[in-house]
């Protein structure tokens, strides 16, 4: 799977719920752009790969990627287990 766009990317890296493989970024970008995607690819280990404008728009669903995909798993289901303690959180039952 995928997403494409830096708010995208970045909003899927600070939840936690997907195991990112690679991100793949612009060649000829400024770093400085993507610095909180950087930090945060990083902080989780999480490889990048810079490759050109050409090859970015191949892997692209769209043109709107600005720069930036990330190829990561499919987000966890939750399991029944999961959905009482979900419940109990929302519900501020002990």
């Amino acid at each position: 799977m995928q997403l494409e766009g830096q708010q995208s990317v970045l909003s899927a890296l600070k939840v936690r719920q997907r195991k990112f493989e690679v991100t793949l970024l612009k060649a000829n970008a400024k770093t400085e752009r993507f610095q909180n995607v950087l930090t945060e690819a990083e902080s989780q280990n999480v490889p990048m790969k810079f490759l050109s404008t050409d090859k970015l728009d191949y892997i692209a669903h769209g043109k709107s990627h600005g720069g930036i995909i990330a190829l990561f798993s499919r987000k966890r289901l939750n399991t029944f287990s999961d959905l009482g303690d979900i419940l109990q959180k929302s519900s501020g039952l002990p």
